[in-house]
């Protein structure tokens, strides 16, 4: 029987693929911007730090994303094939997504109190670019929770069309994401308000709480049943 240990060396020998491949992006990113800013065109510092934020937040997306959805297509079908213990495998793949998020965010806010609030802090109009630069410590723990629970949302979700493409068929992945995209195009004015004015924002959070709750019991069921096709 395949251990919890043996499951996570599999999703590692998985995940640090991607891991390299987006540290190799990241510097690359930021090697060429601070050549161009601040060593060709002399740009103030905070453009180079803005860069740096900008670099993080969207790699760190893009590596739940890639983390997954290479566990769910990858990880999952070839333990379930070696007869994995299906409780423990649905068990630690929630549970890796949700270290990851914790690390990532953690790294975040090191960088929002150390990069953010003493470079970048100023004044917006909208509701969370103020959240975002401000240098309140309960701005602070305020962008950084969303921060977190849109990273979640987003592995739990990609691990969610994964999971219900290999069990249930990838035409529904298809039905998911319109529903997904219809909702937020029903809901356009309110996320709109949102946005700018912050109106609805502990509705916001409560959502994204239950959304991840849900997504984290329907991965856990997928990979309970999950049966591998060969």
């Amino acid at each position: 029987m395949i251990s919890s240990r043996n499951i996570k060396r599999v999703f590692f020998h998985v995940d640090k693929t991607y891991i390299l491949t987006l540290i190799i992006v990241f510097i690359l990113n930021i090697s060429i911007n601070f050549l161009t800013n601040i060593i060709i065109f002399s740009q103030p510092i905070t453009s180079f730090l803005s860069q740096i934020i900008i670099n993080f937040l969207s790699l760190s997306y893009v590596y739940l994303i890639m983390y997954a959805v290479g566990q769910s297509v990858i990880s999952v079908p070839y333990l379930t094939s070696l007869n994995c213990p299906r409780k423990h495998l649905g068990k630690t793949l929630i549970i890796s997504g949700l270290k990851r998020t914790i690390i990532i965010t953690f790294i975040f806010l090191i960088l929002k109190l150390f990069i953010i609030n003493q470079f970048m802090a100023d004044s917006s109009t909208l509701f969370f670019i103020r959240i975002f630069l401000s240098s309140n410590l309960i701005d602070t723990f305020s962008i950084t929770g969303i921060y977190f629970l849109i990273g979640y949302f987003i592995f739990n979700y990609f691990a969610y069309l994964c999971l219900t493409g290999l069990t249930v068929g990838w035409q529904y992945v298809l039905s998911s994401i319109l529903v997904l995209l219809g909702t937020c195009f029903l809901l356009f004015k309110q996320i709109t308000l949102l946005f700018v004015f912050g109106s609805g924002f502990n509705i916001f959070i409560i959502i994204l709480i239950i959304l991840n709750i849900i997504l984290n019991i329907v991965n856990y069921k997928y990979i309970k049943t999950f049966e591998y096709k060969y």
